[in-house]
């Protein structure tokens, strides 16, 4: 005889407390630079990349850009800004 047994649980747990970091008064640097095309297929934009380790909280960045890092890329469009922000998430405005 086969018994199906179904469980759930409801807890509540601490939230978790992200490090701050403080404003680092420097620049990134880019590490090199693709051409991509954005919206006109004819045109190659020359854009600098980053590596994600060398950016700082407040850093402000106008696109076009990208963000290299081990497990993912960020692409910062033409007209966009992205900041770090004192936890080092990317914020990108559009």
């Amino acid at each position: 005889e086969i018994f199906r047994l179904n469980l759930t649980a409801v807890g509540i747990t601490p939230k978790a407390e992200l490090k701050r970091h403080p404003s680092v008064p420097t620049q990134a640097r880019p590490r090199g630079e693709r051409r991509i095309v954005f919206d006109d297929p004819t045109q190659w934009i020359a854009t600098p990349v980053y590596a994600r380790a060398d950016l700082g909280a407040g850093m402000r960045f106008d696109g076009p850009l990208v963000v290299e890092q081990l497990d993912a890329t960020t692409l910062v469009p033409p007209g966009a800004t992205m900041r770090v922000d004192d936890t080092l998430n990317l914020l990108i405005t559009v």
